[in-house]
């Protein structure tokens, strides 16, 4: 029997070139050459949504704080918000160490964060994932179908995340970007409310002996199936200025390695695979 050929996630998902055509007619907005369906999707929601809040962020600067300088403030913050005791990338540095530093190396490190906002870039040595194996089971390595791969990040690349999230958040948050039934990826949140409205729903259905049905999911992979060029254009119709977004990771020139920073953590820089 011919065996399928295997197409991983990323594969089988549309690129930028083709809803498109080419990079250079997606940054100009130009849609000649798109399919008729996929055109009257960005005139009827993306171009909308720019006229209609992008061009007012735009003009009154909502997002100009998120480019400030960043201070040892900012950074001290940042690093009260890291837990202990995770596991660090290849170079062993940890948030434990982070916590140790004095007020002079807190200084530094953030005139190094604001270094890396100016360029619009994380160095690659740092925006790489070391991938060690995590067995399900007691079986250990034994059997590889039976271990799912966990992707560590350095962990000062995730502080400098920390500070540039928190600005982006703040004026989500600030500027009601996000809907009120929204309980992932918004501060001071959690799934407790949620869990609890689930509970009381079938309380509810128990005690007036209705019947109910409820239906409850989980999305394999769900971060990886937004492009980055997808990401980008959810970003500039909120106004957001180009550099902030290249900053962001997801407006950025083809096989750059380049961390996202969309709240979900997924890392999209290089890989190295490091022992059980």
């Amino acid at each position: 029997m011919r065996q399928r050929p295997f197409l991983s996630l990323r594969d089988r998902l549309p690129t930028c070139e083709d809803r498109w055509g080419s990079w250079d007619r997606f940054r100009a907005w130009g849609t000649w050459g798109m399919g008729s369906s996929f055109r009257r999707l960005f005139e009827g929601c993306y171009r909308r949504m720019y006229v209609r809040i992008g061009q007012q962020a735009e003009a009154e600067g909502w997002w100009g704080d998120c480019l400030l300088p960043i201070t040892a403030a900012d950074v001290a913050e940042a690093i009260a918000q890291m837990k202990r005791g995770k596991a660090g990338a290849e170079s062993g540095v940890v948030a434990d160490v982070f916590k140790r530093l004095d007020a002079g190396s807190v200084e530094a490190l953030a005139q190094v964060f604001d270094q890396w906002k100016g360029k619009g870039r994380v160095p690659d040595g740092l925006n790489a994932a070391l991938l060690r194996l995590l067995p399900k089971s007691d079986k250990g390595l034994a059997d590889m179908s039976d271990c799912r791969p966990i992707a560590l990040m350095e962990h000062i690349t995730k502080l400098y995340e920390h500070v540039m999230i928190r600005r982006v958040t703040a004026v989500v948050m600030d500027r009601g970007m996000l809907h009120r039934g929204q309980y992932g990826a918004v501060p001071c949140t959690g799934v407790e409310a949620p869990l609890r409205v689930f509970a009381e729903v079938l309380e509810d259905a128990r005690e007036s002996d209705r019947e109910c049905h409820v239906f409850t999911t989980d999305y394999s992979k769900a971060f990886d199936t937004c492009q980055f060029w997808s990401q980008g254009l959810s970003w500039r119709i909120m106004g957001m200025p180009q550099h902030l977004i290249e900053l962001m990771g997801v407006w950025r020139a083809r096989g750059a390695p380049q961390r996202s920073y969309s709240g979900m953590g997924s890392s999209q820089g290089p890989f190295a695979w490091g022992g059980g």
